[in-house]
């Protein structure tokens, strides 16, 4: 059995003032901004390239874009106005902003609607079934823990669903970062990522830095916190699903 790290808690850490927002890319945008500070919009898993809005009615701040890897922006008048927000991948997302002096500063999430693909038998062999399922009569923790677990020793228990993913992702650029596959296991969502060190330099992997990877997770782990120049590691994470 595979020694791993793992944090649980009850309750999703802050890392910062913001509520956090999410969208599918197919749906009618229209986010109701904060006047009186600035407020945030990224893309889940996928860098910015840049974005765009006049300049009469919103006020990007470049510098903090570009160091935070998000659009930080503020309306700087009472009109709605488009926000055009584009991505590496050459995806450009309108946002219609609808200023607001009430409410709190956001952090907006972008998340494009992916295509499932099906774990194929090699795949399922990698992660090994077993014929015992994961108790759900336990407390949510407890349930997380046994999933955190259970996807750390490479094991699918009958009564969790199994989904690969194979998608790389953008999450600092010291690292190659790589979403493997998905669990599912009634209102728990568990993902297991591959993570690179690609710098010259070792590199210490926190857990904490990961509770902001998805929304309300209640548990990570971390498989080798440590990583030389050019090692991998895997990680994982647990969260309520939406």
């Amino acid at each position: 059995m595979k020694k791993i790290l793992l944090s649980v808690c009850l309750m999703l850490p802050s890392v910062n003032a913001f509520a956090d927002t999410s969208y599918s890319k197919e749906k009618e945008v229209k986010f109701l901004v904060s006047t009186n500070d600035y407020s945030m919009i990224q893309i889940d898993g996928v860098k910015l390239k840049s974005a765009d809005a006049d300049s009469k009615y919103c006020d990007i701040d470049i510098a903090r874009s570009k160091k935070l890897g998000k659009v930080v922006f503020k309306p700087v008048s009472d009109k709605k106005f488009t926000l055009f927000v584009t991505d590496v991948q050459g995806n450009t997302y309108p946002v219609r902003v609808v200023p607001n002096k009430k409410t709190a500063p956001d952090v907006f999430v972008i998340q494009p609607k992916e295509k499932k693909t099906e774990v194929s038998a090699a795949d399922l062999l990698k992660l090994r079934r077993v014929n015992y399922a994961i108790s759900t009569s336990n407390s949510r923790i407890k349930i997380a823990t046994n999933l955190l677990t259970s996807m750390a020793n490479g094991v699918v228990p009958y009564n969790v669903d199994v989904e690969k993913n194979n998608k790389s992702l953008y999450l600092w650029e010291e690292v190659k970062f790589n979403r493997d596959f998905s669990y599912k296991l009634g209102s728990l969502t568990g993902t297991k990522y591959t993570i690179q060190n690609i710098t010259d330099k070792p590199m210490v992997i926190l857990e904490k830095e990961f509770y902001t990877i998805a929304k309300n997770v209640l548990g990570v782990g971390v498989e080798s916190p440590r990583l030389m120049p050019g090692e991998k590691t895997s990680v994982y994470v647990v969260n309520v699903s939406q």
